[in-house]
């Protein structure tokens, strides 16, 4: 798929749905951001390496994740258009603008 449609897809699906009450994707990052910050970096004293770690813990499994699941047949373009859905949030930008 290519990429102007999976921006398409990732549109309307937020134009759709909306953004989700529960659970949001961006959220739980963030909580998991934070979580990693304070047990990496107590009172601010962790470092360069501690946030190096940190940033590795958060985000490179989940970038290995999205890049396995987006190689695969079929799922590959599903995943791209829930993954730009998840990462959106018309609604948010709009209230932040």
């Amino acid at each position: 798929m290519s990429l102007a449609l999976s921006l398409l897809g990732g549109v309307a699906l937020d134009v759709a749905l909306g953004e989700p009450r529960r659970h949001h994707p961006l959220v739980l990052f963030g909580r998991l951001a934070s979580r990693l910050e304070a047990r990496g970096n107590p009172g601010g004293r962790g470092g360069r390496l501690a946030g190096l770690c940190a940033w590795a813990l958060a985000v490179l499994p989940l970038t290995a994740l999205a890049a396995a699941l987006a190689r695969l047949p079929g799922v590959g373009a599903c995943f791209a258009v829930l993954a730009l859905y998840a990462a959106l949030g018309l609604r948010s930008l709009h209230e932040h603008a």
